[in-house]
């Protein structure tokens, strides 16, 4: 990695040697100017008072003779100054106020020299950022490419993400730019592999240093205990805190394992999985690879021994299979398992229920509290009695805790068993790699479904040809091809078949058939998802196994499945279910008919169980057959009923046959290397890219290759000194001796981390044609400018006023245009905070149902609003909105659909729809927990009022809820505006804030504020305070809740509109608004209006405005 990164640097610094002026801000003019005498006279009667060098309120000072404009503050101030006369709120009500005429001379002033001095334009070096760079090198590459975890966080500035002040460029992020142009570079081109011995060495694991969950183990007397058998990883497995893989390969596994205390006849299965070391703890056992299985014979520690396939960064899992608890288990076994506890240590069962259940209690704290009762001196269990029906209460009861009471019970078991103990784990490794070959025996074989079983013989036999791989198909379950390739599998196979089948295949021959297919496919697709690889026949009635042996291509990530291909079972096309041909045979026998029809369906029995009854009904006297129900035909095709015959059928086919057994098998491969569909892809991704030689030098060559290439990623026409540069470094680095191949990869490397693709609207001077089609590009669609867009610049006719609005509704009508919906909503209204916000449990079982719904129907919603042109008043009143039924429980809306999105007609006027009154803008201003009115009248200023509040003063604490429910927020916030110096802004703030307080921190209606009380072992809502939205807006319209507030704003749209426009203002140029820009914005919003006010239309208008071309 040093030498390439110290190769890659070398490319950039001969060919970047770009001029510092093209880098740097615009010249700006360096000069005062003095305040005329009006002007200043204006300032000393009406403004000095505050704002002179000594008083300086809000941090401003006005005391100046003239006004220095290379201070780029100083744009700022006067602006400001310009904006709170405008709108009246300067010089405050209580103070002197000028007349109309001296406000409005003022105001003149400041206007003409705000125009000339700060006027459209100001943005400064806008590099790409995160979501435009991934993009980019997606597009121009054509590549799968996402950049990686570790890539830096862009700064959020004014709102956004992509606002040239807030991308820097940290010395961190082009360290990361070397990296990751690297590894871009790599999927275009890969370079040669590469050889690497890794050194086998052995890790010994000992009981302290495994990772452990909650109570998934317990080192104790010298070894670590497990006693449960839990799906998540946290709640019943175990791994090494200090192995890994270092490289892929085959590792030797060694452990020292014993019993506990085993219930009698019970033998510990312990699953070794395979597992990424920082995955998450959470994942589920079953849906892990897994390596290898292990019986464990006895309380006296044996040595266990077994081979595994590690991927790079996976580590080994311990998983006590088959233990009797586990967190999975339903209420009523977790309290069958307490009461078993109480009838061994009644003193514990006493202990247990004088302690009950606490909020906190869990696991080894609960456990302690148990014992420090059992233990006090004179405790008595005289009045406990394990079988009482009290007992089987509580320990129901306490059932219901769920996991906490899994893990207490796992506290006692460590102690009193049963278990399984792990003295020692040691794992070496990688094997050499000269060992090919893999032994599989029946037992490493995983099916479902019924498909087959594991016989005493330790053969697999296979019983049914059901048309899904579920149900007919076996595969090994520690085995899949590494790489592509050609594999030699060789494998035994008999048939078996005694006098009392009811089946009988006749002398047809066996059908083997062997498939492809992938651990992590869906098992319950059809057989023909699967890529059949061979077929084999096997002659019925032969006592000795038959080998077979053949060769077979398979794909990485494949394995090999075995079917029997013709069996008496589910043999009829198409039925996945139902085997009408097997289970009518069933039917045909009057006494197995006779004995259904008397046993029912006896669903507490299992299938083991059931056939044995039916068959011992069946063969004895008592049995009616005359009886007229008894011999009433079943509806086989009755799920019901056809269950209940394939129980019968498989079992006897189990025991008696006809079945396909499967012995030994042994996989030896690669033979041979194949390509696979990555590889293919691989291939020709890089010969698209490269094309051909066509006899050309290297040179010529080179240049073919990077010329468009080079003008994709600088997004313009690249001059032949450019290209030449780039074609000098691929030649040098492939005169020292590397491929051709490697000299074209670095100066792809090169490209990727010069300036002129980082950044936009790099060259000095005005915005060209094709600034301008970036600009529009990376607006709509966070993505380059597609060919259209850079035949138009070249053509110099994108600046056409009609041709730019053309194909602005051109990348709006485009499926690109998702990019925008998903980072403009999802900055502008706070969306992308809402996977980190965790609702009170108290309020609502939060889950990512939830989550999903509310996020989709926002972006849903705006992105109808685009699509359709609706008019900007849709955003605050729509008559419309989407739905699936876990948003539309939050609004308690009458839904009869399920988790898709459905378009929903709403009433205009009401309390849900648009952004007011939705659950994701809602949840978004509250934290969870509870609501406060200031963060939501903030953000509504900020993001829907277009009128932000000035920062709050220093040492002002923040107004926090009172949770005890003794004050209402009403009554802190006034007394919080006692103080004169917040009472100002929080006039502006607390009105439309408290107008959203009906909306709790999920986005629900509700009335009263919910007071939580504890009973028992329960928390219980009450009804709290009642909610009082009620407010005054700063013009003196009244509102009562949001309804009024989305009439006010419907009424009075401009205000909106203007702050919407300002947002895409933003996010567009990648700048804040100079006070050219804003007075730009006016005649925007003006002539959308004109058009008809439509969404799109003010895009339009934004696109061909001076402000979107401005530089």
């Amino acid at each position: 990695m040093v030498r390439q990164i110290a190769c890659l640097t070398a490319a950039i610094t001969s060919i970047a040697a770009i001029p510092h002026s093209t880098l740097a801000n615009p010249e700006v003019e360096t000069f005062s100017e003095p305040i005329p005498e009006a002007a200043d006279g204006f300032l000393v009667d009406y403004c000095l008072n505050c704002h002179d060098e000594i008083e300086r309120k809000g941090d401003l000072s006005l005391d100046f003779m003239e006004i220095d404009w290379s201070d780029h503050q100083a744009k700022t101030t006067w602006s400001k100054v310009h904006e709170m006369l405008e709108k009246g709120e300067m010089p405050p009500k209580e103070e002197k106020q000028p007349t109309a005429v001296e406000r409005q001379a003022m105001l003149s002033w400041l206007d003409t020299t705000l125009s000339q001095r700060d006027p459209p334009g100001g943005t400064v070096l806008r590099r790409l950022n995160r979501e435009e760079y991934e993009n980019t090198v997606r597009d121009i590459l054509g590549i799968p490419f996402s950049a990686p975890e570790s890539f830096p966080s862009d700064l959020e500035y004014h709102g956004f993400d992509n606002v040239g002040e807030g991308l820097v460029l940290s010395p961190p992020l082009m360290a990361q730019y070397f990296e990751i142009a690297t590894t871009a570079a790599d999927l275009l081109i890969p370079p040669l592999k590469e050889e690497k011995v890794v050194p086998s060495e052995t890790t010994i694991i000992g009981p302290n240093d495994f990772t452990l969950n909650f109570t998934t183990g317990h080192p104790i007397d010298g070894v670590l205990r497990m006693n449960s058998s839990s799906d998540p990883l946290a709640r019943g497995s175990v791994w090494p805190n200090r192995f890994e893989a270092k490289s892929t390969g085959r590792y030797a596994v060694t452990m020292e394992l014993s019993s506990y205390r085993p219930e009698e006849g019970h033998f510990p299965i312990v699953k070794l999985l395979a597992f990424t070391a920082n995955g998450n703890s959470f994942t589920r056992t079953s849906t892990l690879h897994e390596l290898a299985e292990i019986r464990v014979s006895g309380e006296t520690a044996d040595t266990y021994r077994a081979e595994v396939d590690l991927q790079k960064g996976e580590t080994i899992v311990v998983h006590y299979d088959n233990a009797s608890l586990s967190a999975d288990q339903s209420t009523e076994r977790l309290a069958e398992h307490l009461l078993e506890i109480f009838r061994a240590d009644p003193k514990l069962g006493a202990a247990w229920k004088t302690a009950g259940y606490q909020r906190s209690d869990r696991g080894w704290s609960w456990w302690d509290r148990i014992q420090k009762i059992k233990n006090q001196p004179g405790f008595s269990t005289e009045k406990f009695d394990p079988e009482s029906e009290e007992t089987k209460e509580f320990a129901l009861k306490m059932a219901r805790t769920g996991v906490n009471l899994f893990e207490t019970m796992c506290c006692y078991r460590f102690f009193a068993g049963p278990g399984l103990d792990i003295h020692e784990l040691s794992v070496t490794g990688p094997l050499p790699a000269e060992k090919k070959s893999i032994d599989l025996t029946p037992s490493d074989f995983t099916s479902l479904d019924a498909s087959g079983t594991l016989t005493r013989e330790r053969l697999y036999r296979l019983i049914s040809s059901r048309n899904t791989v579920a149900g007919s198909a076996v595969w090994p379950s520690r085995f899949e091809a590494k790489v592509s390739g050609v594999y030699r599998i060789r494998f035994d196979a008999t048939t078996f078949q005694n006098s009392n089948a009811i089946y009988d295949i006749g002398d047809n021959p066996f059908l083997i058939e062997l498939h492809a297919r992938r651990n992590s496919a869906d098992p319950y697709e059809l057989v023909d998802s699967m890529r059949k690889l061979a077929e084999f026949s096997l002659l019925p009635k032969l006592e000795q196994a038959q080998v077979y042996e053949t060769d077979v291509v398979l794909e990485k990530g494949e394995t090999i499945a075995f079917r029997w291909g013709n069996s008496p079972l589910y043999s009829e096309p198409g039925n996945r279910f139902y085997s009408p041909d097997a289970f009518s045979r069933l039917v045909e026998d009057r006494r197995i008919l006779a004995a259904y029809r008397k046993l029912g369906r006896a669903r507490e029995l299992t299938p083991s169980q059931y056939y044995e009854a039916v068959i011992d009904l069946a063969n004895s006297k008592s049995l009616d057959t005359n009886e007229s129900n008894s011999q009433k035909t079943p509806d086989l095709a009755a799920p019901a009923v056809h269950n209940q015959f394939a129980r019968i059928a498989r079992q006897d086919m189990i025991r008696h046959g006809p079945a396909l057994d499967i012995g030994n098998a042994e996989i030896i491969g690669p033979v041979r290397l194949v390509e696979d569909n990555e590889m293919r892809e691989q291939r020709l991704r890089t010969a698209r890219f490269m094309g051909h030689r066509q006899g050309r030098n290297d040179e010529a060559y080179a240049t073919a290759i990077l010329q468009p290439f080079l003008e994709k990623a600088f997004r313009r026409p690249t001059t032949s000194e450019q290209v030449s540069n780039y074609v000098k470094v691929a030649l040098k680095h492939t005169a020292e001796g590397n491929r051709f191949e490697d000299g074209i990869h670095l100066a792809i490397r090169a490209a990727l981390c010069s300036p002129k693709f980082i950044y936009r609207g790099l060259d000095a001077g005005e915005l060209d044609d094709y600034d301008l089609a970036s600009r529009l590009s990376y607006f709509l669609t966070s993505s380059p400018p597609d060919k259209k867009l850079l035949k138009l610049a070249s053509a110099g006719s994108l600046s056409d006023p009609e041709t730019l609005a053309t194909e602005t509704r051109r990348l709006m009508a485009s499926k690109r245009v998702k990019n925008f919906i998903d980072s403009f909503a999802g900055q502008w209204l706070d969306l992308r905070v809402l996977p980190d916000i965790m609702p009170d449990p108290r309020l609502i079982n939060w889950n990512d149902n939830y989550l999903n719904a509310i996020t989709d129907e926002t972006e849903m919603f705006i992105a109808e609003i685009l699509r359709e042109n609706h008019t900007l008043d849709t955003f605050i009143d729509p008559d419309f909105t989407y739905m699936n039924r876990f948003n539309a429980r939050l609004y308690d809306y009458p839904f009869d659909g399920n988790n898709a999105m459905k378009r929903v007609s709403i009433k205009r006027g009401s309390r849900y729809g648009g952004i007011l009154g939705q659950a994701s803008v809602m949840m978004a201003t509250a934290n969870g927990v509870d609501t406060q009115p200031v963060l939501r009248g903030v953000w509504l200023l900020e993001n829907v009022l277009g009128d932000p509040p000035s920062e709050p003063p220093p040492n002002v604490p923040a107004v926090e809820p009172d949770t005890s429910g003794a004050k209402t927020i009403r009554e802190l916030l006034e007394r919080h505006q006692a103080d004169a110096s917040c009472a100002s802004c929080h006039r502006k703030i607390d009105p439309p804030g408290f107008a959203l307080e009906n909306f709790d921190p999920v986005g629900r209606w509700r009335t009263h504020y919910p007071l939580y009380e504890k009973k028992g072992d329960k928390t219980v809502t009450l009804k709290g305070l009642p909610v009082d939205a009620v407010g005054q807006l700063p013009d003196g319209s009244p509102i009562e809740d949001v309804r009024d507030l989305k009439r006010y704003l419907v009424e009075n749209i401009d205000v909106f509109s203007l702050c919407l426009t300002e947002k895409l203002m933003v996010y567009a140029t990648g700048r804040t608004p100079s006070f050219g820009d804003r007075k730009v914005i006016d005649q925007i919003v003006a002539q959308a209006k004109d058009s008809g006010n439509g969404f799109q239309d003010l895009i339009v208008a934004l696109v061909t405005s001076d402000v979107f071309r401005a530089k």
